[in-house]
């Protein structure tokens, strides 16, 4: 059976160790998710149309969790080619909540893991995370990528200051386990079971 970290380099996702920038991001996931592999689970991954690498965390995740429902969703209208008896797309913008709203009123779902790998903006993180946590199921995952991204190092200040701490302490109630990764470009978020 092929760990996560050989199926993101086997389908090219820079998630692995092999691939475009190396984030080793695989690793971390195969600790984390390991124990529901063989689980029917819910997984929404935000972006997931890459053009250098289309679709590729969306093969790992199918081959991965094969008794997984897969939902993704892209700003990039060219992200539903990538849609199968499997994978349900949305398109919509991360970062606006309306878009949130309107993917709620689609699919009322509670699911087991969210990965963000969209825009990497903190305020699009942020508005995501808001939107989601709560319909994450109890015991469920959250992890942000790319922490280091769109808006480089002023997005790894703005999850070390004093807004950031007190949004998350918002949710407290829910969270079991906050930490960082991957020299902090990963954020793993556990709800409580």
């Amino acid at each position: 059976m092929l760990t996560f970290n050989d199926l993101c380099n086997k389908h090219g996702t820079d998630k692995g160790d092999q691939h475009h920038e190396k984030h080793g991001y695989s690793f971390v996931y195969d600790e984390n998710l390991l124990p529901l592999r063989n689980e029917p689970i819910n997984i929404l991954e935000i972006g997931v149309f890459e053009p250098s690498f289309p679709g590729a965390s969306l093969q790992v995740l199918k081959e991965y969790f094969p008794r997984a429902t897969i939902y993704g969703m892209d700003v990039m209208e060219e992200a539903r080619k990538l849609e199968d008896q499997r994978v349900t797309i949305f398109i919509g913008d991360q970062g606006n909540p309306a878009t949130w709203s309107e993917f709620h009123q689609q699919h009322n779902i509670a699911f087991d893991v969210v990965i963000d790998d969209g825009s990497h903006r903190f305020a699009d993180q942020m508005v995501s995370f808001q939107h989601l946590f709560p319909r994450v199921a109890r015991g469920g995952i959250y992890f942000i990528e790319d922490l280091h991204g769109a808006d480089g190092y002023k997005t790894r200040l703005a999850f070390n200051n004093y807004q950031t701490v007190k949004f998350f302490a918002s949710f407290r109630q829910e969270i079991q386990d906050i930490s960082f990764h991957c020299d902090e470009k990963l954020l793993v978020i556990k709800k409580c079971s």
